[in-house]
Order: C-alpha cells, then structure tokens, then sequence
C-alpha cells in the first residue's frame, strides 16, 4: 500500500507545470521569451527599426555634395569659365587683376620707399596704366565687363606684407615682392601665349611680355645693395 501511494505522488509530481517562482526556476529564461540575438536579427532587417532609420543616409551628403559642383549654376562653378586661362575674357581678366595689383604696388614704392624703390614704383605704375588702358579698350571690344575683386584682393594681400615697412626695410620686402610676383605674371603670360588662338589678345601679350621681363631685372637690380644696383630704366 505504501508503494501505491509513493507511485501516484510521482506522477502528480510529473504532471504538475513548473513553477516559475520556485527557487531552482527563477533565473531560468522563459520558453517562449526570443534569444537577444534574434531579436538583435529581427530590429537589423526592419527598415522601420531605430537602429535602421538612418542607414541609407550617409551615402546621400556625398552625392548632393557631387552634384552641387557639377552644376553650371553652383557658385563654385559660376565664375569658372569666365576665369579660366583658356578663355579670352578669363585671360584679360587675370591681366586686368596684375595690372591693378602692380600699379597700387607702385604708388606705395613712391609714398614708402627710399629714392631707388620710389623711381621703381612710379616706372611700375605707369606701364601698367598703360597697359591696362589698352586692356580695357580690347575689353569693351570684346563684350568684357571687367571686374576689380580680384585685383583689389592681390593689393591687399601685398599691403599685409609691407605696411608698417619704411626707408631699407620697405625697399627689401618691396624688392623681393616685385620679383617673385613678376616671375608669376610672366609665367602666366607665357603660358597663355602659347595657346593663344585670338589675334589682338596674342598681340597684347607680344607687347606685355618685354615689359614684364624689363620689370623683373629692375626689382633683381633693386634688391642689391645701392653700389650694386642701378636705377630702373625710364620708359
């Protein structure tokens, strides 16, 4: 009888769910609860999932970024043909800019600079008057509306490098100024020559070139020592 009973509390046991709350049970994850990692799968393919709504936009700023230069009307691009070397209204305006640059550059020689840097800076100023006058009229020739940003931009840059600069140290800095931004123009005007397909703007650059080239030996000359140097040329 003893037996009996022992076998029928067995299978009550067996039968009877499992308690949660028992102490052996507690810590034990539900059946039906998913692992963390398939709920990790499942947020990853749901478009709407927070952790996705931001996944196809990262490649989306590059491609606005590369559509904003390729278009005509972007201001990055704006002034591209109209100052590009290749162009005749690009060419005339960067002239027109080394002009303006060269002619501030020399009334400050003649106001700063000791009597070698002031005859440099009056000779400067007039042939790129004068230079600049015929630039103007092929300009108005061409349909050319020049502009003077540029050009007032290179004298401010030149202004940062030789205010406060009087008597020796103006004329050194002036000097070194002069070489090295002649060296640039006359680069540039070589440069141009050589593709240089329109008539009066090929015979304007024949005409600037001995005159730049003059230009550049007369700011070498001003960099030596007086007993060394000569004075500039007059034109």
């Amino acid at each position: 009888m003893s037996f009996l009973c022992a076998m029928l509390l067995a299978v009550a046991q067996s039968s009877q769910p499992e308690n949660p709350h028992d102490v052996n049970n507690k810590d034990r994850p539900a059946v039906d609860q998913p692992a963390t990692g398939q709920i990790d799968r499942a947020e990853t393919g749901n478009s709407n999932s927070v952790q996705n709504k931001d996944q196809a936009h990262p490649a989306v700023k590059p491609d606005l970024d590369r559509a904003e230069k390729e278009n005509p009307h972007h201001t990055m691009n704006k002034d591209k043909d109209r100052m590009s070397m290749s162009s005749p209204s690009g060419l005339i305006m960067k002239l027109h800019a080394a002009n303006m640059e060269e002619i501030d550059a020399g009334q400050m020689a003649m106001k700063n600079g000791g009597p070698r840097a002031q005859e440099y800076g009056r000779m400067l100023a007039d042939d790129h008057k004068d230079a600049d006058k015929k630039l103007r009229d092929l300009a108005m020739k061409r349909g050319v509306k020049l502009d003077d940003s540029m050009g007032a931009m290179k004298s401010r840059d030149a202004h940062s490098k030789l205010d406060g600069k009087s008597g020796a140290d103006f004329d050194k800095a002036f000097a070194n100024a002069m070489v090295e931004g002649h060296e640039h123009v006359i680069a540039m005007v070589k440069s141009a020559r050589a593709s240089c397909k329109d008539a009066d703007l090929c015979n304007m650059l024949d005409e600037t070139l001995p005159v730049l080239q003059h230009h550049l030996k007369a700011a070498e000359d001003l960099r030596m020592p007086a007993a060394q140097g000569r004075t500039p040329e007059k034109r």
